[in-house]
């Protein structure tokens, strides 16, 4: 039996799956955690003992390559679920709904955001920005509010031009919080 294992530079939610797919056993993720690292080696070293953990995991969305690497740490979506329950009268179905939603509404996020930089369209940055921050805070996704905090605060004192690395940090936030819903709502 030959194995299949690639090391990757960038990854998405499904990316597991498609590699499967493809004839791929498994991947590594090069900006990958050291913990991360010992439980791949760990699934990949379960190879040699004839179990296929890969295959059992090939439905769950593919986090841990999904995370920026900052200042030589991998960066983990912390989601305030508990806090954010508490606004939605602990209708677990209502919170879930509503991240769907997010998903849905703000997937082209970074683009929309570019545009609207593009064309000099202050005021539609700002409401963009301001709506995603509310959204956000509702949901106990504190560090993307945070970035959308600072972005009104640079576009509230005419320093747009200054906005593209929050801009950035927001596209991969986003990113993980996209990964975040996949895993842990229930598709309807």
């Amino acid at each position: 039996m030959l194995l299949y294992h690639v090391i990757i530079a960038h990854c998405r939610c499904g990316t597991g799956k498609g590699s499967f797919v493809a004839g791929v056993n498994g991947y590594v993720a090069k900006s990958m955690a050291p913990v991360k690292q010992m439980k791949n080696l760990k699934r990949l070293l379960s190879w040699f003992g004839g179990k296929n953990e890969f295959q059992a995991e090939e439905s769950e969305c593919d986090s841990e390559c999904d995370s920026p690497v900052v200042d030589g740490m991998q960066k983990e979506l912390v989601v305030h679920r508990e806090d954010a329950l508490r606004r939605f009268a602990q209708r677990e179905d209502l919170y879930e709904q509503a991240l769907r939603s997010v998903v849905a509404d703000y997937a082209d996020i970074s683009r929309r955001l570019a545009e609207l930089l593009k064309d000099n369209n202050i005021e539609e940055l700002r409401f963009v920005v301001h709506t995603l921050r509310g959204v956000m805070g509702n949901l106990g996704v504190e560090e993307v509010f945070s970035v959308c905090s600072q972005l009104e605060e640079l576009i509230d004192s005419d320093r747009v031009g200054e906005s593209a690395p929050l801009i950035g940090e927001l596209d991969g936030l986003m990113q993980l919080f996209f990964c975040y819903v996949n895993e842990h709502t229930q598709i309807s």
